[in-house]
């Protein structure tokens, strides 16, 4: 509907520029841009890497929905890890009209925290060794962002145009999975948090260090 009106068009997302010269082919690549869309810096500092034989703690953050967020694969991830043997908890941070549905099926299986904000947010955040999202599609998510600028590892689906699809694979290939695949997903999360204490903290840095591009005087200075 907008087609032949812009002048110019700016966004945050990585996978936007394709977007627009498949809708938008008249605008010149020069009256395009994009920003790297920011996120607030953390109020607390990124915990120490658990020691080899604790158990994982694994968490989501945002909207509990099925529509788009997908959290109606989190039983079947939950199976598949029982089913390898590993030992962890999932915590949820957000509220949303599926909460009722995973809190029957799952029990006490999950910790739901609810909404959290300022430092309750952030202390919730930097406690999980990973983050993990279903999503169908997404810009950011600004959640996992977050979660990375705490160490982090995130565990992404590989449906491409995100922050999170661009990020993913860069700390570790494992953790671009196949969508709606609770398997592979599983297998990559025993995978991963089955090497040395020092490789997961490699790790959890270089999840650190991809987020600083997120930084809000990074998108200041980028798109002044």
């Amino acid at each position: 509907g907008f087609r032949g009106l812009p002048d110019g068009v700016m966004g945050i997302s990585p996978g936007l520029p394709d977007f627009w010269r498949e809708e938008m082919p008249e605008i010149e690549v020069a009256r395009t841009g994009v920003c790297p869309l920011p996120v607030e810096s953390p109020s607390v500092q990124a915990r120490p890497t658990r020691g080899a034989g604790a158990p994982l703690v694994l968490g989501y953050a945002g909207r509990i929905e099925r529509a788009q967020k997908r959290l109606d694969l989190l039983p079947g991830l939950l199976d598949a890890l029982d089913g390898l043997g590993v030992d962890y908890r999932f915590e949820l941070a957000g509220t949303g009209a599926f909460q009722p549905w995973l809190q029957q099926r799952l029990g006490p299986r999950v910790r739901f925290h609810g909404r959290l904000a300022n430092e309750d947010y952030w202390r919730a955040l930097s406690d999980w060794d990973g983050a993990v999202y279903f999503s169908e599609n997404e810009g950011g998510p600004i959640a996992l962002l977050e979660g990375m600028a705490v160490g982090a590892i995130p565990f992404y689906p590989r449906n491409g145009g995100s922050w999170a699809d661009a990020h993913a694979p860069r700390v570790d290939p494992l953790c671009h999975y196949p969508p709606g695949n609770m398997t592979a997903l599983a297998s990559a999360v025993q995978q991963v948090f089955s090497r040395t204490p020092a490789a997961v903290a490699a790790l959890r840095m270089a999840a650190r260090s991809l987020v600083k591009i997120h930084d809000r005087d990074v998108y200041r200075a980028f798109c002044s």
